[in-house]
């Protein structure tokens, strides 16, 4: 088995609507790529469009690839494409580097990775943030947990679909700055409809006491309630970074992870930057 990214076989499991993109940069990047899907026939049509090889099962991928890609729904997915009944494990050879790039829990990653490795296989968790559309134009930010080197053979490879690329510690760091990243999205979408809706209850009980609510009523409004947004937003931005900083994700030895080189809230600004992707 080669240990070139420049010439090594490429697997994708999963053609959904991030998948598909995704596996589509791969394949314009002159991979030599193998794919295989859920939906009966997909994978078949996907490869005539793209230039690429169906297979009839993960396993079957496997046997194709030097680095196998998943890119499916859950955890169960994920143990299911690569250990379970007709999964890679099954054709696994000593060598293959599997990188999982859906979102999952992190025990699922490291418990999935620890029985790669009695196979003498490797894993990388490698999730993304972005929506379908920098998918498809290879702009999705990357945060890989797992060994270095492994994180540096398949960088060329994950180049073809990100240009923010980190590698954040061991197995199940790149998942837990995913989820950490998507609870402060949620939490500061949050803050902003609350404030949104106290906007314009704000210019409503002005208007019944018998106040205007002309649109200057309603801008005033809306700039307090914007005020009090960007303070509870900020609260749950400065409470996410110090939750990284402190050691939120470390080691199972308790030490930091040396390559945590940015905290939630530079990660999520810094989504759409453009350029080179770095380590």
């Amino acid at each position: 088995m080669s240990n070139s990214t420049d010439t090594e076989r490429v697997g994708f499991l999963g053609l959904g609507i991030m998948g598909s993109r995704m596996a589509a940069n791969v394949a314009r990047a002159g991979f030599p790529l193998t794919v295989w899907t859920h939906t009966p026939g997909k994978a078949e049509r996907w490869a005539s469009e793209h230039g690429a090889r169906p297979a009839s099962t993960p396993a079957a991928v496997a046997e194709q690839s030097d680095i196998v890609i998943s890119m499916v729904v859950d955890g169960e997915q994920v143990a299911s494409v690569l250990l379970g009944t007709g999964g890679v494990i099954e054709s696994a050879r000593p060598g293959l580097l599997c990188v999982d790039m859906s979102t999952i829990a992190p025990p699922d990653s490291r418990r999935i990775g620890a029985a790669l490795r009695e196979r003498d296989v490797s894993m990388l968790d490698a999730p993304v943030t972005g929506s379908s559309p920098r998918a498809e134009e290879g702009t999705l930010t990357i945060m890989a947990g797992g060994e270095a080197q492994d994180f540096e053979r398949v960088l060329p490879l994950l180049e073809t679909m990100g240009t923010l690329i980190r590698h954040v510690g061991e197995l199940g760091q790149g998942e837990a700055l995913k989820l950490i990243n998507n609870s402060l999205g949620a939490a500061n979408a949050a803050a902003v409809a609350i404030c949104d809706q106290l906007a314009w209850s704000f210019a409503l009980s002005s208007a019944n006491r018998g106040v205007s609510s002309s649109k200057s009523t309603r801008l005033v409004a809306t700039t307090v309630a914007a005020a009090i947004a960007a303070t509870l937003t900020g609260a749950v931005n400065a409470g996410c970074a110090r939750w990284v900083r402190a050691g939120a994700l470390r080691s199972d030895r308790g030490r930091p992870p040396s390559q945590v080189l940015t905290w939630a809230l530079v990660m999520r600004a810094s989504a759409g930057a453009s350029g080179p992707a770095t380590r």
